[in-house]
């Protein structure tokens, strides 16, 4: 799921647990109740709307994004990406201390 669709579907179960409908959001915003739920069905609002809906929620953008990133289920496995630059990170310090092992022996 993507980011935003995740902080749709965070807002929507902030409402929810509020116990508050699309129709008590528009009478807060002062919009209309058709404006909302096109919001939130194409997932497509500003920021400071995002910030309005969770003044109305009691809550701030900060928390909303917790609350997304703590929904996120944990990475069991590395993306290849990810996992080449730890390969290629680990065979770089390993060859920085063999020269370091080597430049040693050569000291004494």
């Amino acid at each position: 799921m993507s980011s935003t669709a995740a902080l749709i579907t965070t807002l929507k179960a902030e409402l929810k647990a509020a116990g508050l409908t699309y129709a008590d959001l528009a009478r807060e915003l002062q919009m209309a109740e058709s404006s909302i739920k096109r919001m939130f069905a194409k997932g497509d609002m500003p920021l400071t709307r995002i910030d309005e809906i969770a003044r109305v929620l009691k809550t701030d953008f900060a928390e909303l994004a917790r609350r997304v990133a703590d929904a996120q289920p944990l990475r069991r496995e590395l993306s290849a990406e990810q996992e080449s630059a730890v390969v290629a990170e680990a065979n770089g310090a390993s060859s920085r201390s063999s020269r370091a092992t080597r430049s040693a022996k050569r000291r004494r």
